[in-house]
Formats: structure tokens, C-alpha cells, sequence
């Protein structure tokens, strides 16, 4: 069993799209996922409700207390759990990486959102927790994405080599099926996730 706490501090960077797609991709490769919606607004409890569900592998819970995002791991009883955290609720943000074994942190590749980067970067920090950055909303060959991928690597930021395009279908799959295309992606970056963190925790 893994948890894995998306977190971003920032909104509107793809977190409850990136924990949807995340769950969906561990459920085809028939894992037993725990979906813990911690934004107040339930914006992944509503996205299954519209969709009919995630699929019988994927238990979508609220969890917008510590006490319940602490309760995670009993609850799992060998599932894989993947938390969508808030923006900006430190309370709720802390309680998520309290419980992750990895915090997956999506960002766009704009200055604004590197710029906000840092205060993600510090509680995930804090919380001594491995943080990988994942980039969304990509639009493939610009000069955002090469200036974004700059400076992370000046940095020595862990960065996914996959990115999540700004595709219109993805955007559009709130409470529908997921893009075929977009699973794909997802599935990509979750493999590549797994692996950093079997490195991070085989590191002597």
C-alpha cells in the first residue's frame, strides 16, 4: 500500500484531475484504490457521483478533517490511497502529508506558478516527506515549458519526465469518463513516480 497526498497550495494547477486520472490508472492495473477528497469543495466526490462512480476498484471517501485524512491508512487495509488536498488549508495540507509515503506535486508551467512554488515546496519539506513535481496544463514546444523545465533543473528539483498536456478532452472529463489519451499520459507519469519512490526508499 502507498498513499500518495497531491499537493499543490496553488489552485487551479489540476490536482483533483490529477488524483481522479491517478486513481483510475491504479484501478486498471487492478489495484484497490482509496480516492480521500480533502478539498471542502468535493470536487472529486462530485466528479464520481456525475461519472456513476470511478468503477468498483475505486472508493471515493471525504476527508476534509485531520482526524479523518490521519484515519486513512486503517481504512486502506491494503488499498493504494490517493489523497486530493486543498488549496491554501495548511491545516488539512499537513494532516494529507502527515500520512503519504510521497507528495505529488502538479504545477503549470508559468511563472506565476513557479513563483507560488516555494511555499508547496516548504511543507512538503517540513513534513519530510519525497516530493515530486509534475507539470499540467502543457502545451508541448513552447518557450513555457523549455523556461519551466530550466528552472526546476537549476534548482535540482525532482521532476517527472512526463508532462500532462493541456488537452481540451482532459479538461472536459469532470464527471465523465477519462480520456483515453490522458490515461495513457497519467499512466506514464505514474510509472515514473512508483519508481522514485522505490529509489528514495531503497536509499541507504
Amino acid at each position: 500500500m502507498a498513499v500518495i497526498a497531491v499537493v499543490a497550495l496553488k489552485g487551479g494547477v489540476g490536482k483533483t484531475t490529477t488524483a481522479v486520472y491517478l486513481s483510475l490508472v491504479m484501478a486498471t492495473a487492478g489495484q484497490r484504490v482509496i480516492l480521500a477528497d480533502s478539498d471542502r469543495q468535493m470536487s472529486a466526490l462530485r466528479w464520481a457521483d456525475e461519472a456513476g462512480g470511478l468503477g468498483d476498484s475505486v472508493l471515493t471517501v471525504g476527508a476534509t478533517t485531520p482526524e479523518a485524512l490521519r484515519g486513512l491508512r486503517e481504512l486502506a487495509a491494503g488499498a493504494e490511497v490517493v489523497i486530493d488536498t486543498p488549496p491554501g488549508d495548511l491545516r488539512l495540507v499537513r494532516a494529507a502529508l502527515s500520512r503519504a509515503d510521497v507528495a505529488l506535486i502538479p504545477v503549470r508551467p508559468t511563472m506565476l506558478d513557479l513563483d507560488r512554488l516555494g511555499e508547496t515546496l516548504d511543507e512538503v519539506a517540513n513534513a519530510a516527506v519525497p516530493g515530486v513535481i509534475l507539470l499540467t496544463q502543457v502545451r508541448s514546444r513552447t518557450r513555457s515549458l523549455a523556461s519551466a523545465r530550466s528552472a526546476l533543473d537549476e534548482l535540482g528539483l525532482p521532476l517527472l519526465d512526463t508532462v500532462i498536456p493541456a488537452r481540451e478532452a482532459i479538461a472536459a472529463s469532470f464527471g465523465d469518463a477519462p480520456d483515453p489519451e490522458g490515461l495513457d499520459t497519467y499512466r506514464q507519469a505514474l510509472a515514473e513516480l512508483q519508481a522514485a519512490l522505490t529509489t528514495t526508499t531503497e536509499a541507504p
